[in-house]
């Protein structure tokens, strides 16, 4: 398996941060994935798939039950957070897709944080708070940008405790107020939500990370993208 090395990410406030790339994190084989920073493991369901020769190693999603869990509580009373993903849609789903999504069920709009695919119209969504006071939910972390099958992307979402900005490959996409975070104990999910009874994923998923008491400027948004555009062949 081939591991990426690239320019610098920001590490600043990372409490997750798995990736496909990275054999310390994925070796390539069984269900067990384990997070770069801290000690926060995750569990592969269903039949996750592994494939090594795309971009340097990405986990696949069947747009069925596939999904990865981690039983650990990621983000606690934060004053400030960031999330972000990168991923590429392989086909259709009839539902919301969730790439990245901690909430108290399956809903999106229970969210403590979600990063994904509204349904129908597949633009790209990432929200922090919609289980709180969000004017409009999760809907205020609409992008109105659609996710094209076979295009690698990256979702940044930033909020520093008064606002939430949502970054698409690098780009300013969506700004809305937010101010009080809203603690959620359940786990965080990758390619599903309710442990794959709910808004699946059918997609390439590469790298995620949750990063709590940091918020990201827009230049060390800009800074991630660049650091791993090349991988992804943009």
């Amino acid at each position: 398996m081939a591991f990426f090395r690239g320019p610098n990410i920001v590490t600043g406030g990372l409490v997750y941060y798995i990736d496909a790339a990275s054999p310390r994190s994925y070796p390539g084989s069984g269900t067990s994935v384990t997070s770069l920073v801290g000690s926060a493991t995750s569990t592969m369901y269903n039949g996750v798939g592994f494939q090594s020769g795309i971009a340097y190693g990405t986990w696949r999603f069947d747009g069925v039950n596939d999904y990865i869990k981690t039983t650990d509580v990621l983000v606690s009373s934060p004053t400030s957070l960031t999330i972000g993903v990168w991923f590429k849609r392989n086909g259709n789903v009839g539902n919301y897709q969730a790439a990245l999504h901690c909430s108290e069920d399956t809903s999106i709009g229970n969210s403590a944080y979600w990063i994904g695919l509204q349904a129908s119209t597949y633009n790209i969504v990432g929200t922090i708070g919609a289980n709180t006071d969000t004017v409009g939910g999760w809907a205020a972390g609409n992008t109105l940008y659609p996710a094209v099958i076979d295009v690698w992307y990256n979702v940044i979402s930033t909020w520093d405790g008064s606002q939430v900005k949502t970054y698409v490959n690098g780009v300013l996409k969506k700004t809305y107020a937010f101010s009080t975070y809203t603690n959620l104990t359940t786990p965080t999910r990758i390619g599903a939500s309710g442990d794959g009874n709910g808004y699946v994923m059918n997609a390439d998923i590469a790298h995620v990370f949750v990063a709590q008491n940091y918020s990201y400027s827009a230049s060390e948004v800009l800074q991630n993208y660049n650091a791993l555009k090349s991988r992804f062949g943009l």
